[in-house]
């Protein structure tokens, strides 16, 4: 497996994220292996839990994440891509994922 993550546009509350798969490897490795660099990410941008992904935004093989510290907070705050989703839906919390990054290091 072989695959590149990395932040191309960084702002205040979201960056843009884009990744590129040179060797696919098992799909459930490539999800894990995205999150746990995700979550990585957040942790350095100021110890966010939460995220909300936008995919193939701006472009394809990009994603639009926002970070979040409470999975209610205002998407629409964001902007107008954001706007259009509800936060019940979209939120992520990435500590569900820690045990699991945690292994992979």
């Amino acid at each position: 497996m072989d695959i590149v993550v990395k932040e191309i546009e960084r702002r205040e509350r979201f960056s843009i994220i884009e990744v590129k798969i040179n060797t696919v490897g098992s799909s459930v490795g490539v999800s894990f292996l995205l999150l746990c660099s995700l979550r990585q990410l957040v942790i350095e941008r100021g110890g966010y839990r939460y995220i909300v992904k936008i995919e193939e935004q701006p472009k394809r093989g990009q994603m639009l994440i926002a970070f979040h510290r409470s999975p209610t907070e205002e998407l629409a705050l964001l902007g107008k891509k954001f706007s259009a989703i509800t936060a019940k839906d979209a939120v992520i919390d990435l500590e569900q994922f820690a045990e699991i990054c945690a292994k992979m290091k």
